[in-house]
């Protein structure tokens, strides 16, 4: 990772080196609470291969990254059929069937948050609220907006329906 690739490859090279029965993935602007980690993990533990956290806005969100954020998943699931809540993002385990079978994709660019949800195997979701940032400033606006592009289209006929109907 001398270059920097994105978080989604760099969470995909992480995976490939995962050797754990459970992998925990998060960000590290210290906004996700290590201290749900426990409690994911006894849920792994009772059966669920798939723990997914859902984050409250913190107070530094604003009105505009809220309404964009909520029109967003609103708009994937709808597209693609593939569920996907609102507030959900990195910060999540995954037992090692459902590394696994993330890895054997092989897919050309991975959207984590669709395939995940893509996979149908079962889950539970933990709300949190999120910690004010500690340091520094996001730097996801404009990679956001690639990201929700690549992550419709990788789902979804749609866009290709929508432009291939205006061009006729």
């Amino acid at each position: 990772m001398a270059r920097s690739f994105g978080q989604q490859a760099a969470i995909l090279a992480g995976l490939k080196h995962a050797r754990g029965e459970a992998v925990v993935t998060m960000d590290a602007d210290l906004q996700h609470p290590p201290a749900l980690i426990p409690v994911m993990v006894r849920h792994w533990l009772a059966g669920t291969p798939l723990v997914l956290t859902r984050r409250s806005d913190s107070a530094d969100v604003g009105r505009f990254k809220r309404t964009t954020s909520a029109l967003f998943y609103r708009m994937f699931s709808t597209l693609t059929g593939v569920p996907m809540a609102a507030g959900t993002g990195e910060f999540r385990l995954m037992g090692r069937q459902v590394v696994d079978y993330l890895l054997a994709l092989q897919e050309g660019e991975y959207f984590l948050r669709g395939l995940i949800g893509w996979t149908g195997l079962p889950s539970v979701t933990l709300p949190f609220d999120a910690a004010p940032r500690h340091a520094g400033e996001t730097k996801y606006s404009s990679a956001r907006c690639t990201l929700a592009v690549s992550g419709v289209t990788a789902f979804s006929l749609t866009p290709l329906r929508i432009g291939t109907g205006l061009a006729s």
